[in-house]
């Protein structure tokens, strides 16, 4: 779940974890109605804040090293965006960096695929489509390579509406920290893309892992743009 574009600890019931993600089983046609319980990370007295609710879908399933294709699983779907009108402060400790972020012109090549075919003088399909992507260490091979406990990690960002946004990594599921700040804010623009280079400590994981990111609007601009991720890749760490 994501509360003004960050992500948000809750649990499920009145007795239950507080926890970024709580995993549901479902069999067959089978339905489960919950109750959702949080305090808010975001957002000051008398704020109206969007809230959208997202799943993962089978978030534990790690591929096959030798060929790693996820299938469906790790697929993210985001229900309609909520809001809530805040009656008291958020905790607001979370802290952004906008230090690993770059700002450049959507390459030719990029363009040159969309032009012709989705490009016109009265609509530009760009505008409405959200692009990001995590690069990984072999082309066409969803696999990233750490080496002596660190990953250079690169994301790119273009596509859609000029809005403000808070992008947030994941390792195995749980959001991961980049030089001790817990997200990083961006705005994208008409025309640029936004690329974002930093290395992460992979002290204290396994061997194999996932890893995925997810940028989500901020402010009221989640009445304008919907939640994004990556394609997970397969974390080997050195």
């Amino acid at each position: 779940m994501f509360v003004d574009g960050n992500i948000q600890d809750y649990r499920i019931e009145a007795n239950g974890k507080i926890q970024t993600m709580q995993k549901i089983t479902l069999k067959p046609k089978e339905r489960k109605e919950f109750k959702l319980i949080f305090k808010p990370v975001s957002g000051k007295k008398g704020d109206k804040v969007g809230v959208i609710p997202a799943t993962i879908w089978n978030p534990d399933s790690l591929p096959n090293e030798k060929n790693p294709s996820w299938g469906n699983n790790q697929q993210l779907s985001a229900n309609v965006p909520l809001e809530i009108k805040m009656k008291s402060n958020g905790t607001n400790q979370l802290k952004a960096t906008k230090k690993h972020v770059k700002v450049s012109d959507i390459p030719e090549e990029i363009l040159n695929d969309w032009k012709n075919t989705y490009v016109s003088d009265e609509y530009d399909s760009l505008d409405t489509s959200v692009n990001f992507e995590i690069e990984s260490s072999v082309k066409d091979k969803q696999i990233l390579y750490g080496k002596n406990r660190k990953v250079p990690i690169t994301l790119k960002l273009y596509g859609g509406a000029s809005v403000n946004e808070k992008i947030t990594i994941f390792i195995n599921n749980k959001p991961v920290k980049i030089d001790k700040k817990d997200y990083i804010k961006v705005k994208t623009q008409k025309g640029k893309m936004i690329t974002v280079t930093a290395n992460l400590d992979l002290s204290g994981y396994d061997r194999i892992n996932s890893i995925y990111a997810i940028v989500m609007t901020s402010g009221g601009d989640y009445k304008i743009q919907d939640i994004s991720k990556t394609d997970s890749l397969l974390l080997i760490n050195k």
